[in-house]
């Protein structure tokens, strides 16, 4: 009798594909929902409904280690809702999903909450390791065989773990040729730096520094953004800014306080129009993009990274494969003139 393993091989597809196209869950293109389809109905193949029935049965705990989701101006909230839905692709499992919040901004919170997902027995992990040190150290610490699948972020050199989300220095790179069209390639501009520091934050800026490098008519000046959520500071490093640069073109926020930095130089009198390019269609980023405050915003793709990673996550436990090692999602680039056709995706 053939199996799901060759079927797949046939059509030369993840097991994960096939599982989904039997139970009709979506997720893949129609040209392979008619090729896998053929293969089953030239094979007479037939589910095992006995199978089916003791997979229902089976139970699997999953941990999700990630920050709180209002941090970052609620853009983990998103990340959540795409975890939610990808749980709801799977309704034939029962997946039970624990949450593990740390501070972003707090290293220590990122050492308790992971030494609780390691010791509650979860059949898998997936992880936000935003908090780069922290989290190097304790995957070094807590050598293990589960399954894991990074996140949003990514670690330097790691090798056991699958990861979605975006290229952060090709992200880096494209915000930076779009931040020379703006300016016509020459002037200055401010690239923020947020800290505390934060590995795939700095390989945006550190993309965006590469795209002009050589290019002597841009000069970038870094400035460091320490985490707060009092207006007054963003307003005052905004001042800071206008004090040594007062014919400052550009403005690149690799995160999602992009707004807070529009809302600021808004009040202040610098000589040109101050062109700002960030990061994350938050309520408060999508307001300052219809007020023209904001020229451009890189979407990361929160609710897809949720959904996929956990699909990813889900048919490593069950199907004992990995889909990819990698999944890049596209670098997205939202203006005022498209955001109607993002915003309609990104509603929770």
């Amino acid at each position: 009798m053939i199996t799901i393993k060759e079927i797949a091989k046939r059509a030369s597809v993840s097991i994960g594909t096939v599982d989904r196209i039997i139970h009709n869950r979506g997720g893949c293109s129609e040209k392979t929902r008619q090729k896998v389809t053929k293969i089953i109905e030239e094979t007479g193949f037939k589910p095992n409904v006995m199978a089916s029935h003791l997979v229902k049965s089976r139970s699997y705990a999953i941990g999700i280690v990630m920050p709180f989701p209002y941090q970052n101006d609620n853009f983990w909230e998103l990340s959540r809702t795409g975890i939610e839905r990808g749980r709801s692709s799977f309704p034939h499992f029962d997946i039970k999903i624990k949450y593990y919040f740390y501070n972003r901004y707090a290293d220590l919170t990122f050492f308790t909450v992971f030494e609780q997902a390691m010791g509650d027995g979860n059949d898998g992990l997936l992880i936000a390791p935003v908090l780069s040190l922290p989290a190097q150290e304790m995957l070094q610490k807590h050598k293990t065989d589960i399954p894991m699948v990074f996140f949003n972020a990514s670690l330097p050199d790691s090798s056991i773990a699958s990861f979605v989300g975006q290229d952060c220095f090709m992200a880096g790179m494209t915000v930076g040729r779009l931040m020379s069209i703006l300016t016509g390639n020459e002037g200055n501009i401010a690239l923020i730096d947020i800290s505390p520091e934060d590995y795939h934050i700095n390989i945006r800026a550190q993309g965006f520094e590469q795209f002009f490098a050589g290019n002597a008519r841009i000069q970038i000046h870094r400035f460091s953004m320490p985490n707060s959520e009092d207006f007054s500071d963003f307003e005052s490093l905004c001042t800071t800014i206008h004090d040594q640069l007062p014919d400052l073109k550009g403005m690149f926020i690799p995160n999602a306080s992009t707004y807070r930095f529009a809302q600021a130089i808004d009040r202040i009198p610098f000589k040109n129009k101050v062109f700002i390019i960030g990061y994350d269609l938050i309520k408060e980023n999508i307001e300052c993009l219809k007020q023209g405050k904001i020229e451009f915003i890189i979407n990361q793709q929160p609710i897809r990274q949720g959904i996929e990673a956990l699909t990813i996550l889900m048919n490593h436990i069950i199907h004992r494969e990995v889909d990819r090692k990698e999944l890049l999602l596209p670098i997205e680039i939202v203006a005022r003139e498209n955001l109607d056709s993002f915003t309609n995706i990104i509603r929770p």
